[in-house]
């Protein structure tokens, strides 16, 4: 690690400023989390009494995963952008883009790939074989 590097990481405002984020949304991750077993503890009562679920808190559910998972990429550094409420409330589920080191070749996915399905060729042709066993008392089995 060059110290020239993190002595200018030292002075970097951006840097400091997503601490702050990061205290914000760790609080707001724990808020949402207790709001989550409120969400379960009402699907489960209306489910327990009426044996169906609120459309509407699945909904808020749902949103709330999202919301949960963009904290969770904000805090993990997987994306700049910050979560609500400085963006707006997810109303479907979020999908944060692979970055290019998450995406493998493509003639290593597809090599891969043949060598899985030779391998499961190479089994399925081959017959099983059967072995006789011998139990206690000297019976035999197949």
């Amino acid at each position: 690690m060059d110290p020239h590097t993190a002595a200018n990481n030292l002075k970097n405002e951006q840097l400091w400023r997503r601490l702050a984020y990061i205290v914000v949304f760790v609080i707001a991750f724990n808020v949402a989390e207790l709001v989550l077993w409120a969400v379960v503890a009402v699907q489960f009562l209306s489910r327990l009494f009426s044996g169906r679920p609120i459309e509407r808190a699945s909904v808020f559910g749902q949103g709330l995963a999202s919301y949960a998972y963009q904290i969770v990429c904000f805090l993990t550094f997987r994306t700049d952008q910050t979560p609500w409420p400085f963006a707006p409330w997810p109303d479907r589920p979020v999908v944060v883009p692979a970055t290019r080191a998450d995406i493998a070749p493509a003639d290593a996915v597809d090599s891969a790939t043949a060598k899985a399905d030779t391998a499961k060729t190479d089994t399925a042709d081959k017959p099983k074989k059967r072995t006789r066993r011998r139990r206690q008392g000297g019976s035999e089995t197949k």
